[in-house]
C-alpha cells in the first residue's frame, strides 16, 4: 500500500487546473482527505459536487495564499482543531502575460513572486509544527519546466518558479531525513494555466507541446508514492531539462527563436 494512501493532503490551487486533477486522483484512487485551498468559493462547491459520494472527503478554505497573515490564521485554527495534515502540495500558481520584462508593473512582479515564492514559503513556516506531529509528512512544491530553462517572455515567472526549486532544494538538504520533500518540473499542461494572457491562442504547437492533466497528475502522484525528490514531467520539460543541462547556452537561443518564428498572436509581444 502507498504511503500516502488515507493521509490528509492540503492543496493550494484545489479549485481548477491541476490542483483540481489531483485532489480528485488524490480523494477517489488514495483514499485521502484533501483540504483545499484557493479563490473561488464557486470552484470549490463545483469540486465538492463532483466528489458526489466522496464528497465529505472534501473541505476547503478561500484566501490568497500569497499573504502571510491567512497562513498564519489557517495554522491557528488547524492547532486549536487538532487537524491532521500529513502532506503539503504547494500547487497554486500564476502566469502572467508573456512580455517583455520592462512591461510589467510593480504590482504584477510582486503578486507574482508572492503567489509562485512567498505562498508556499508562508505555507511551509506556519504549516511545519503540525506536519512534524505527523508519523510520516511531507512536503510537494510544484515548479515549472521554466525553473530548468527559462524563455523569453517570462522573466517573472521563470524567476519565481526557480526561486521555489531552489528552496526546495535547500530544504531537502535541511529536512530531507526529517520527512518527504519534493519538487516537480512539470512542462505544458492542458488547463487554464494561459488565462491571463492578453490573448489565449488554440495553436497546434501549444497544444503539441501540452499534456493532459489528468496524465500529469498520475505521474505525480506515482513518484510522489515512490517518494521521489525530483519529479520531471511532459515530453517538452524532460527536453528542456536536458538541453539546459548540456547545452545551456543554445537552448536558450534554441527557444527564444521558436517563440519568436512561432507567429502566435499569444507571443506578440516579445516577437517585436
Amino acid at each position: 500500500m502507498d504511503w500516502i494512501y488515507g493521509k490528509t493532503v492540503l492543496i493550494t490551487g484545489a479549485s481548477s487546473g491541476l490542483g483540481r486533477c489531483l485532489t480528485l486522483k488524490l480523494i477517489k484512487e488514495q483514499n485521502c482527505k484533501v483540504i483545499g485551498i484557493g479563490i473561488s468559493e464557486e470552484k470549490m462547491l463545483s469540486l465538492k459536487q463532483e466528489l458526489t459520494y466522496k464528497s465529505d472527503s472534501f473541505s476547503y478554505f478561500t484566501f490568497d495564499v500569497g499573504v502571510k497573515e491567512n497562513w498564519h490564521e489557517l495554522a491557528n485554527k488547524f492547532m486549536l482543531s487538532n487537524q491532521q495534515v500529513d502532506l503539503l502540495i504547494n500547487n497554486a500558481g500564476m502566469l502572467p502575460p508573456f512580455d517583455k520584462f520592462f512591461h510589467y508593473s510593480e504590482e504584477m512582479v510582486e503578486k507574482c513572486m508572492d503567489v509562485n515564492f512567498n505562498g508556499p514559503r508562508y505555507a511551509i513556516k506556519e504549516m511545519m509544527p503540525i506536519l512534524r506531529k505527523s508519523t510520516m509528512s511531507g512536503i510537494v512544491n510544484i515548479s515549472s519546466s521554466d525553473a530548468l530553462a527559462p524563455i523569453v517572455g517570462t522573466s517573472i515567472y521563470s524567476a519565481s518558479k526557480a526561486a521555489l526549486k531552489a528552496y526546495t532544494e535547500a530544504l531537502i538538504g535541511e529536512i530531507g531525513r526529517e520527512m518527504y520533500i519534493a519538487y516537480v518540473c512539470p512542462g505544458f499542461i492542458k488547463t487554464d494555466i494561459f488565462r491571463n494572457q492578453y490573448t489565449v491562442s488554440n495553436s497546434r504547437l501549444i497544444q503539441m507541446a501540452s499534456t493532459r492533466v489528468d496524465k500529469v497528475s498520475d505521474k505525480i502522484i506515482k513518484k510522489i508514492c515512490r517518494q521521489k525528490s525530483r519529479i520531471i514531467v511532459g515530453k517538452d520539460a524532460k527536453f528542456m531539462n536536458f538541453t539546459s543541462k548540456f547545452f545551456p547556452t543554445l537552448s536558450l537561443k534554441f527557444y527564444e527563436l521558436i517563440i519568436k518564428n512561432s507567429k502566435i498572436k499569444m507571443f506578440e509581444n516579445v516577437s517585436q
